[in-house]
């Protein structure tokens, strides 16, 4: 069973092994301790008018941890209320620009107030916040300072009242700029009370009321009211920047402690997933693995895995290695074998494939030695039907050599005796051929045909020995013929003796490799 070290049931800050949100809450998130927290969902958008309105005018809704970004948001929607709602005041108030008769001062002013309308819109709707909420709070007071400056007749003691409207920008400016616009507000509003009522006609009820009270009793009531709700709007901007920025610690905190949490729950599951898989391989099951996910414990069950594989990889090799050498021992006894003549049986199977090759090798080796022997088998075979053969012929050449040694021999006795005898025939003629020559030569008539018969019959006995020593069986060459040929004949004796014997080894060869070969058994199938 795969062990894995995320939670079995991620909560809101762990989905996948990459953070990822629930498709519920659209992938929103930030960061918090090096963790990616999930934000919580935002309230529905608004539906209807109101809510086409708000997209139409403020930036596109976003969800982020960040503060400002939340406060630049808030002052954004605020801004586009307070747009809808000077729009409204100034649809409002545009039939008192023609009733009862044309007052350009309150025509101005919502003019004013619809441009600025304009203006702020594009400005709010791509996040320049600040910029549109300045324009807005400068126009709202321009549209003030027009109503006010373009009073028929200068200014009467009815358009008191309308100096307090200057709290609107500034209340304004407290709620959409930075804390001290206010006061920058205010110093502006002031500056032209002060003025316009030192320098704008007035109308004899202001001008008898102000001889009265005086101008400064006039004018401080404005400017205390403004520079009370300038200060108001100080404070309350401060209020309410502390406000949320104690709600986002206070956020940050309940974060924090889902995560803590959270954490807590997921070391606690892969300590106990890493102690299962610690267990099932002290019991020996070296299979087990931890599925890593995303957790805190994601290096220790990465190191973990790679430890069990090398641990399987080296059992795997040790395995291999003690059939590797198994099967060598087992191939070594079948090549002792082998090397001791005995090619009856195949090499038995090791279950290596490295010694089955090795193996299939030698059984190879083995079909072909006894093919090679089988090859010398026939060779020899053949060498013995050749060997007997010659001994055969040797016999019979040495019987043949014989018996002509013998006749040899013979024949050098008759030549011998018909020398002998020609030579005493000579020594006998010899004589009465000369006495018979020289008496032939002194005229001795009557021995003239006997002497030629001597002489004749000498000439003969002469041609005898001159041909008895021209033969070649005469006396010196005759010895060594006949030595000749007993010496060939001892020596064919020594070489038919010694053939025999080798003729005998070959035999004796021929039948040990005939008990040797045997039966090769089946070939080995090739690994």
């Amino acid at each position: 069973m795969t062990q894995t070290l995320d939670n079995q049931a991620p909560g809101p800050q762990d989905y996948t092994g990459e953070h990822q949100a629930p498709p519920d809450m659209d992938g929103a998130g930030a960061r918090l301790g090096g963790e990616l927290v999930v934000l919580p969902p935002p309230p529905p958008e608004p539906r209807g008018p109101w809510g086409l309105w708000l997209r139409m005018t403020g930036p596109s809704r976003t969800r982020t941890h960040d503060a400002s970004e939340r406060e630049r948001l808030r002052r954004s929607r605020l801004l586009s209320a307070m747009l809808a709602v000077a729009l409204v005041v100034a649809l409002a108030l545009l039939p008192k620009g023609f009733i009862p008769v044309r007052d350009y001062g309150t025509l101005g002013g919502i003019a004013i107030v619809l441009l600025v309308v304009v203006i702020c819109i594009p400005f709010n709707h791509f996040g320049k916040v600040n910029a549109a909420g300045a324009i807005f709070c400068v126009g709202v007071a321009l549209a003030i300072a027009w109503s006010l400056l373009e009073t028929p007749n200068g200014l009467g003691l009815q358009d008191l009242p309308t100096f307090d409207l200057f709290a609107l920008p500034i209340v304004i400016s407290g709620i959409l700029l930075p804390r001290y616009a206010p006061f920058l507000f205010w110093l502006g509003c002031a500056a032209f009370i002060i003025g316009d009522m030192y320098f704008e006609p007035h109308q004899a009820n202001l001008a008898a009321y102000i001889s009265e009270v005086g101008l400064y009793a006039t004018v401080i009531i404005p400017l205390t009211l403004t520079f009370v709700i300038a200060v108001v709007s100080w404070l309350g901007a401060g209020s309410v920047e502390r406000a949320i920025i104690e709600a986002d610690r206070t956020a940050d905190l309940e974060r924090a402690y889902r995560l803590i949490a959270d954490q807590k729950q997921r070391l606690e599951s892969a300590v106990a997933m890493i102690q299962s898989v610690h267990s099932r391989v002290a019991n020996g099951d070296f299979s087990a693995r931890a599925t890593v996910g995303s957790g805190e414990l994601m290096g220790l069950g990465v190191s973990l895995n790679l430890m069990l594989d090398r641990i399987s990889r080296m059992r795997g090799a040790e395995s291999a290695l003690n059939a590797v050498e198994q099967g060598g021992r087992t191939l070594a006894q079948y090549a002792w074998e082998l090397g001791a003549g005995r090619l009856q049986s195949a090499p038995p199977q090791t279950g290596a494939p490295l010694t089955d090759a090795i193996a299939a090798a030698l059984d190879q080796m083995r079909r072909a030695l006894y093919g090679q022997i089988s090859a010398l088998t026939n060779a020899l075979q053949s060498v013995t039907r050749s060997g007997e053969d010659l001994v055969n012929a040797t016999r019979a050449l040495g019987w043949r050599t014989q018996e002509a040694a013998q006749r040899i021999g013979a024949l050098n006795d008759t030549v011998r005796t018909m020398r002998d005898t020609a030579e005493r025939a000579e020594t006998t003629l010899a004589p009465p051929a000369e006495w018979l020559r020289q008496a032939t030569e002194q005229g001795w008539s009557d021995g003239v045909a006997l002497a030629l018969a001597v002489a004749e019959s000498l000439s003969c006995v002469r041609q005898v020995i001159a041909a008895a020593d021209q033969s070649p069986v005469a006396a010196g060459s005759q010895e060594f013929t006949v030595s000749g040929e007993r010496a060939l004949f001892e020596r064919t004796g020594a070489a038919e003796r010694e053939f025999s014997d080798a003729l005998t080894q070959a035999r004796g060869l021929l039948s040990r490799l005939a008990n040797q070969s045997g039966n090769l058994g089946p070939a080995r199938p090739e690994q």
